[in-house]
């Protein structure tokens, strides 16, 4: 027949070990827990980065609009500067009908040359009155030669702008394509990112349903835990009670003997 003290010591002993089950169910859960927490870390860290990531893409596509703009103001400038070209071209043909072109141009270089030698060289009075008499002979189709000259000057001026325009347009082309590429590397590492987190945050899900079900259970090894602490209350309860019955007894006795002896 199994006594009070004996029921005890065995609640005692299951009562330890559902201690040691729930533990080691402490800990399982825990783990878990901590794994979604390191889960969630990251999907912080990386939602940072796609931000900053997003940030510098859509800095670098602003860019790319300010270059294609300038780019495009470039080419309509150059586009302007070669029908300028071919209209002072236009010219020039019209000219070389009361005189080659190929001659005007030497004179206006030769003229060049002697007023380049009057300004540069140290010449005795009778040279330099040479040479300017040459210039002004050279100059009896003064008028038409300065239409030419101007002609030149203004070809001269226009190329220079189409080559500065072309340059610069280049330029900006270039810088167009380059932060495109960078923006569109971003905009690929985004994407990256992003899928990273989805992938995280499935990963967590999951983990976290882990969790909850091992707190579940951590839950139910709790309560399971508290019944049999209860019960071993009880049967403490019942013992303490049994023991006092057995004292209060014998303390009877006792007295009853010594009621006896007295009487005796």
């Amino acid at each position: 027949m199994t006594t009070t003290k004996d029921r005890l010591a065995t609640l005692r002993g299951e009562v330890a070990d559902i201690r040691k089950e729930l533990n080691a169910q402490n800990e399982e859960k825990e783990k878990h827990f901590e794994e979604a927490r390191a889960i969630d870390r990251q999907i912080s860290e990386l939602i940072a980065r796609a931000r900053e990531t997003r940030n510098a893409r859509d800095e670098l596509t602003r860019q790319v609009k300010e270059a294609k703009k300038a780019r495009d103001e470039y080419n309509l400038r150059l586009k302007a500067c070669i029908s300028e070209a071919k209209a002072l071209q236009g010219r020039l043909q019209g000219m070389d009908k009361e005189m080659p072109l190929s001659a005007m141009a030497r004179m206006l270089k030769q003229i060049e040359r002697l007023e380049y030698v009057i300004e540069t060289e140290a010449l005795s009075f009778e040279k330099e009155q040479k040479l300017m008499k040459q210039i002004k002979e050279k100059k009896h189709l003064s008028d038409e030669l300065k239409a030419v000259r101007e002609v030149f000057r203004e070809m001269r001026e226009a190329n220079r702008k189409i080559r500065e325009a072309k340059k610069e347009s280049q330029k900006k082309h270039n810088e167009m394509q380059e932060k495109a590429g960078q923006s569109q590397n971003n905009h690929e590492a985004v994407i990256a990112l992003n899928r990273e987190i989805d992938e995280l945050k499935k990963r967590k899900a999951e983990v976290f349903a882990r969790f909850q079900q091992e707190k579940g259970k951590f839950i139910g090894i709790n309560a399971r835990l508290e019944e049999k602490l209860n019960e071993l209350n009880n049967e403490a309860r019942k013992l303490e009670s049994q023991r006092k019955s057995i004292r209060d007894h014998r303390v009877a006795a006792e007295r009853e003997k010594v009621e006896e002896l007295k009487k005796g």
